[in-house]
């Protein structure tokens, strides 16, 4: 009688526990694009679209102030600055986690083998590319709309705006984001949090003429605006004084940076910490 030994192909070792670096790259990879997709997409992109429409409209009505660079720049300011960015990044912010803590399916997102801080950090830089593709598509729809009716030549000409405006945006919604984050992991609604905190604060406190109006992102971002292309739209938000506009823009670089790191750190701190059941 022959006793067949186990097969050597089966084995129950468990699957390589990867690193900080190489877990958070693994999960930005898979997700991607994925808060762009359904109807989360469509809804910011026709966001983004709302603001184009009296562009439009009085361009045909031969309003001659919403063409040129001034136009562009001015319908970027109030309208994106100041409302859709904020919006577009509470929402994808909000559902880099929140979307499986509030559905309960963190549990299973966690039974990776790789370390909670990536699996957050990891969604964090998904929303900041999804959030770079998206703010890219914004700055150059208005672009075409506002500065392709002077012609060929002035598309060529103001192009050293693009870039200014896309860093600065990109920069505010980073900050933005990783508070958002944060809100989304220790707060329930966190949405509404975010809607109170972008446009009871940030919006309203911009128009004061005081000190209060230093604590928020978009009173920053618009002074580092001011420094790297001036404008009188961007001097209106921030109405700063200045021997020396780099310095302060140095300061603004690194207040936006503080607040996105601190933010970011202790979201990281709590996702660590948190207990996350089916029932939670």
């Amino acid at each position: 009688m022959t006793i067949s030994k186990p097969s050597s192909t089966i084995s129950s070792v468990e699957p390589r526990r990867r690193g900080l670096v190489d877990g958070t790259w693994t999960t930005c990879r898979l997700a991607g694009l994925s808060l762009l997709r359904g109807r989360r997409g469509w809804g910011l992109l026709l966001l983004g679209l709302l603001p184009t429409v009296p562009l439009v409209v009085q361009y045909f009505g031969d309003e001659t102030g919403v063409i040129g660079i001034h136009g562009f720049i001015k319908t970027i300011a109030n309208s994106y600055f100041q409302f859709v960015l904020g919006i577009a990044s509470l929402y994808l912010a909000c559902a880099a986690v929140g979307e499986d803590i509030e559905a309960r399916t963190i549990p299973y997102l966690l039974t990776r083998a790789v370390p909670r801080s990536s699996i957050l950090i990891g969604r964090y830089l998904s929303f900041l590319f999804s959030s770079g593709v998206l703010l890219g598509f914004y700055v150059v729809v208005v672009y075409v709309l506002t500065i392709a009716p002077m012609g060929v030549e002035a598309l060529a000409e103001d192009l050293c705006y693009l870039w200014p405006l896309w860093t600065a945006g990109l920069i505010a919604m980073a900050a933005h984001g990783a508070v958002f984050l944060l809100l989304s992991i220790v707060a329930r609604r966190a949405i509404f949090i975010g809607i109170a905190l972008l446009f009871f604060w940030q919006v309203n406190v911009l128009q004061w003429q005081n000190g209060f109006k230093k604590g928020t992102v978009l009173f920053h971002t618009f002074v580092l605006l001011e420094a790297w292309r001036p404008h009188p739209e961007f001097a209106a938000m921030t109405k700063i004084a200045s021997d020396d506009p780099q310095e302060t823009a140095a300061r603004a670089g690194i207040v936006l940076l503080s607040i996105t790191a601190i933010a970011l750190f202790l979201a990281v701190a709590r996702f660590r910490r948190r207990e996350f059941t089916f029932t939670d």
